[in-house]
């Protein structure tokens, strides 16, 4: 049976009605993977997209059918292939669990129950320039390795974000 591992969402500041999701789906079986559905009860809709560049101009579209070859693997990650998660149906917070089950075209189901690990950091610091308060929120937030670090500092007088 094919197995999501590393599995983890991007959560959007602000309420954002749409997320992303992220992982790696290795298919251990002998045959093809064919992934013909994703969908999650903690969205109103869910859906399997890829990003690419085009005549340098960033596009997304969904992905109908996800083919994973024998011993292969689906690497589901920002600016590439991912879940396209729409409408969440509870709000949802760092470290929350969501299900997100993927219907293989054979008729088998592949459910992954610890999807929403997003990657943020979250702690307090102390006196953070003269113009916030003592003590301050600081939020981290790097989606991947290779994606830039976005910092959030938020007290009782400002917030500020630096990309």
């Amino acid at each position: 049976m094919p197995r999501l591992q590393g599995g983890w969402i991007r959560m959007l500041p602000g309420g954002m009605p749409m997320m992303g999701g992220f992982g790696r789906i290795a298919n251990r079986c002998p045959n093809p993977a064919i992934i013909i559905k994703a969908s999650s009860p903690a969205f109103a809709d869910t859906s399997l997209h890829e990003t690419r560049i085009v005549d340098g101009i960033s596009r997304m579209r969904a992905v109908a059918i996800l083919r994973i070859a024998p011993g292969g693997v689906a690497n589901l990650a920002p600016g590439g292939l991912h879940l396209m998660l729409m409408q969440p149906t509870t709000r949802l917070r760092a470290g929350s669990r969501v299900t997100v089950q993927f219907q293989l075209q054979d008729g088998r189901e592949l459910v992954h129950r610890d999807l929403a690990e997003p990657l943020v950091g979250v702690g307090r610091v102390g006196h953070v320039g003269m113009e916030l308060a003592r003590e301050s929120l600081i939020e981290i937030t790097q989606l991947t390795p290779f994606d830039p670090i976005y910092v959030r500092l938020r007290s009782e007088r400002a917030t500020l974000t630096i990309a």
